[in-house]
């Protein structure tokens, strides 16, 4: 895992230098969304990059009496450790602990990226095409309550749909604004059953892909570590939108 984590880093300065291709940008990124201490490491080294842009860690040179441009190297040269670096490590020591970030830039010692479920679950409703339908207009309006922190009402609106009278898609859609309702206000056990319960309906394969993601982090919410890492499993087999970080996760689990 360390060679990964070295790899992590390069590439971070890479990106940073804008030497990455699309591709690969776009696989940071999806790393860097379940891994915060690596997006962190990536706003700290962009900021020391800004400043130096803006002569933060310039000095002059005595003999010419002309200024001295600090770049940030790649980790490759030979002198990231010198004495052109050095205003660097001295700015980013002032900036690490004024954000209490706990671990050392250019450290051997790269403690290992664990994956954290995800904080909230965004909200996403498929929209008819031309008008709001009467279903539509009843779970925006729950997540209208859900996102005003009134919890409660939102639960409430979403019990009087007859969902018995619904068709599959439309009965997937409550239980999915239902279950992310409980996840973001931190129900865990109940945003559980709910996203299992999507499961056993068969949903279409990209609600099922959903459903799996969620419910993968809501069991890790819980502690339930194996049971999160099959269905993260599944995610990938499926291949679909949530397949790339699912990937990261499983990797840093």
């Amino acid at each position: 895992m360390k060679k990964n984590n070295e790899h992590i880093l390069h590439l971070i300065h890479n990106f940073v230098e804008g030497s990455l291709s699309e591709q690969e940008v776009d696989n940071l990124w999806a790393h860097l969304i379940a891994n915060p201490s690596d997006l962190e490491y990536l706003q700290t080294l962009a900021t020391l990059k800004k400043m130096g842009h803006e002569g933060a860690f310039s000095s002059t040179n005595e003999e010419t009496g002309r200024e001295n441009e600090t770049v940030i190297l790649p980790m490759s040269s030979k002198k990231v450790f010198g004495g052109y670096v050095k205003h660097y490590l001295a700015a980013a020591a002032i900036l690490l602990l004024s954000m209490g970030v706990l671990f050392n830039i250019f450290s051997n010692q790269v403690s290992e990226p664990e994956f954290s479920p995800i904080a909230m679950i965004e909200f996403n409703i498929e929209r008819s095409a031309d008008v709001t339908t009467n279903l539509e207009s009843i779970l925006n309006s729950a997540i209208s309550f859900s996102s005003a922190g009134e919890i409660t009402s939102a639960l409430d609106l979403l019990k009087s749909i007859e969902v018995e009278i619904l068709d599959s898609n439309e009965a997937v859609d409550v239980y999915i604004v239902k279950g992310t309702i409980y996840y973001n206000a931190g129900y865990y056990q109940e945003a559980h059953e709910t996203f299992d319960r999507i499961l056993h309906m068969n949903p279409g394969k990209v609600l099922r892909e959903k459903s799996y993601w969620y419910l993968a982090n809501t069991q890790l919410q819980l502690g339930m570590k194996q049971e999160a890492m099959e269905n993260i499993i599944k995610v990938i087999e499926a291949d679909g939108s949530f397949s790339r970080v699912a990937k990261m996760a499983l990797e840093s689990l």
